[in-house]
């Protein structure tokens, strides 16, 4: 027994039990005679010696290993702590308590500014349902206007948008102007050229030469008032630009206002037609067109222009009321493949009024 304690004592391996084992078989050859054991005494024994047996040294090993690591790592904190400097440690306290007070500040502030978010919205909930609702009472009164209020905010809307895109817009509307009086007008060159302000006034110019020997005669007839008055303003500023201290038979183009009031009626509704036609140009709509009469006061070349170019041409729906004297049996099969129906109106003695569908006159 001595001997086991003693080698027990001892780090345990392999070699070791063998070592016991052979010196108990040394002396004595019955392990049971030798330890004077019970069976059951006998078989605790042999389970606690191969519990031994299985020990895991690497295990006791690296237990071993953790304890000086965890030695050496209380010595380096301790050194650390014997070589720190906390003289200024109430500062770093002082600096620390600073910083909470801040924080405590900036989140009382925070929540101050979060419930006056929330009011705001709350009084922006309130404008708006007072905007929405205003604007529903606006609407209603818009509503109950009458036709000439609704061609006033057709004015305003129209010079709301001459404010806001004149230069481009309008520019647009000259150039496709000059291609369609073209295409209407029988005249060449009748007119070739307008301005639009941005009250919509429309101002008419014809492109005529002048020699300089002729704009020198009309200077001293007319003066500078006269030729403003006459001609108009494009045409003074370009005379005034002239030297005309030479003679010369040399033309020169001179840009001169028309009077729009001296142009035949039939003149006058082409340009409005081309003027019409110009704008719709720019409109992203298809707006319909209604025109009586349209050929009344038309000679015949013209007609057949307005018929090709107009009529046929003009997006959207176009309603032509024409007497049996106007739109011939010409002018109606340019139309044909356009025409949507037709309508004959029959007025007998002004008492009564008789609607007939699919029929012109030329088919009565």
């Amino acid at each position: 027994k001595d001997i086991l304690k003693s080698e027990c004592d001892q780090l345990i391996d392999d070699k070791t039990i063998k070592s016991i084992e052979n010196k108990i078989q040394k002396f004595y050859s019955d392990k049971n005679i030798l330890l004077d054991l019970s069976n059951e005494q006998m078989g605790l024994l042999t389970y606690q010696i191969k519990k031994i047996n299985a020990f895991d040294q690497m295990k006791l090993y690296e237990i071993s290993q953790a304890i000086k690591d965890s030695i050496k790592k209380a010595q380096d904190i301790r050194s650390e702590i014997e070589k720190c400097n906390i003289d200024k440690i109430d500062d770093y306290v002082a600096t620390k308590t600073q910083l909470l007070d801040d924080k405590t500040q900036l989140l009382n502030l925070s929540v101050k500014l979060g419930s006056e978010i929330q009011e705001k919205e709350s009084e922006f909930a309130i404008l708006n349902s007072d905007f929405l609702k205003s604007k529903k009472e606006y609407e209603m009164e818009l509503k109950k206007n009458s036709i000439n209020d609704i061609s006033s905010k057709a004015v305003i809307m129209l010079d709301k948008l001459l404010t806001e895109l004149y230069f481009e817009q309008i520019s647009k509307v000259i150039n496709q102007f000059k291609i369609e009086i073209n295409k209407l007008m029988r005249k060449q060159d009748f007119i070739s050229d307008i301005e639009i302000d941005s009250d919509f006034n429309i101002v008419v110019y014809r492109t005529n030469k002048y020699s300089v020997n002729e704009i020198k005669e009309i200077k001293e007839n007319l003066g500078d008032n006269g030729i403003l008055t006459t001609l108009g303003k494009r045409a003074f500023e370009t005379i005034s630009k002239l030297n005309l201290s030479k003679n010369s038979n040399k033309k020169i183009d001179i840009d001169v206002e028309l009077n729009k009031s001296s142009f035949s009626n039939g003149e006058k509704q082409i340009f409005i037609m081309a003027l019409y036609k110009s704008l719709m140009y720019l409109c992203r709509y298809e707006v319909p067109f209604v025109i009586d009469t349209p050929f009344a006061r038309i000679d015949s070349e013209h007609r057949d222009n307005i018929s090709k170019y107009f009529f046929r041409e003009l997006k959207g729906q176009v309603f032509i009321l024409s007497t049996n004297e106007e739109v011939e049996d010409k002018h109606f099969a340019m139309l044909e493949d356009k025409l949507a129906a037709t309508y004959m109106l029959d007025n007998a003695d002004n008492t009564k009024t008789t609607i007939q569908k699919d029929i012109y006159f030329s088919e009565v």
